[in-house]
C-alpha cells in the first residue's frame, strides 16, 4: 500500500461567536462513500479520474476519529501540505476542539477559529480537510453497487482548512446557501506526499 496526503472539502453546519470574537462551529469534515480524484492526487500517472472508496469502517475507525482532535484550523491549505510544529505559528488560525464523531455518513467535529479574518471567511466559506491515508489499490464494488478503483485505509487527520470552493458532492455547499455546485473544482495541482 502507498500512503497518500490529500485535501477534501465539506460544509459548516452550525455557528456561534464567543465574547472574544472566536468562531465556534460544528462542521462536517469528512464522509464515507466514493470520492472522485485526479490520478496525480493518488500518486498515479496521468490526469484521469479515479474513484476512491472511503468505507465506513475506515472513516469511523476509532484512531481515525481521534486523529481530528486538536487538528489545526487553517485559512486555505498550507503550501507545505501538512501542519507541523515547525509551521504551526505560520498557518494555524484555530483548533479542533473534539475528535471526530459519526454524523450519519459524515464525520463532524467542533472547531474553534481564533483569527478574526479567518472567522469572517469561515462564515461564508467551506471546510476542507488535509489528511493522510494508505491507498489500497484494490478495485471493487461498494455494498451499494458502485465501482471504485481503490480504498482509503488508516485515515489520519492533520488540518482543517477554510476554503472558497468545494470538491463536488452533496456537502460542497455551506449551510443552506443557494447555488449549483456542478462546476466546483478541486484544489490546485501539487505534488503528492507518499
Amino acid at each position: 500500500m502507498t500512503t497518500i496526503t490529500i485535501t477534501d472539502r465539506a460544509s459548516v453546519q452550525a455557528r456561534d461567536v464567543t465574547p472574544e470574537g472566536y468562531l465556534r462551529v460544528r462542521a462536517r469534515i469528512a464522509r464515507t462513500g466514493i470520492q472522485v480524484y485526479r490520478s496525480w492526487e493518488m500518486g498515479m500517472a496521468g490526469d484521469g479520474e479515479v474513484r476512491i472508496y472511503r468505507p465506513p469502517e475506515e472513516v469511523f475507525d476509532a484512531a481515525s476519529l481521534a486523529s481530528w482532535s486538536l487538528a489545526a484550523i487553517t485559512d486555505g491549505h498550507p503550501p507545505d501540505r501538512m501542519v507541523t510544529a515547525d509551521n504551526w505559528a505560520r498557518y494555524a488560525r484555530g483548533v479542533s476542539l473534539s475528535p471526530g464523531v459519526p454524523d450519519g455518513d459524515h464525520v463532524a467535529a467542533d472547531l474553534l477559529v481564533t483569527d478574526a479574518a479567518a472567522a469572517a471567511r469561515a462564515r461564508v466559506a467551506e471546510i476542507s480537510c488535509g489528511y493522510t491515508f494508505d491507498l489500497d489499490r484494490t478495485a471493487g464494488t461498494t455494498p451499494q453497487g458502485e465501482a471504485y478503483d481503490g480504498i482509503q485505509r488508516r485515515i489520519r487527520g492533520n488540518h482543517i482548512a477554510i476554503v472558497d470552493n468545494a470538491r463536488c458532492g452533496p456537502t460542497c455547499r455551506v449551510g443552506d446557501c443557494a447555488g449549483d455546485c456542478a462546476e466546483c473544482t478541486c484544489s490546485q495541482r501539487g505534488s503528492v506526499t507518499m
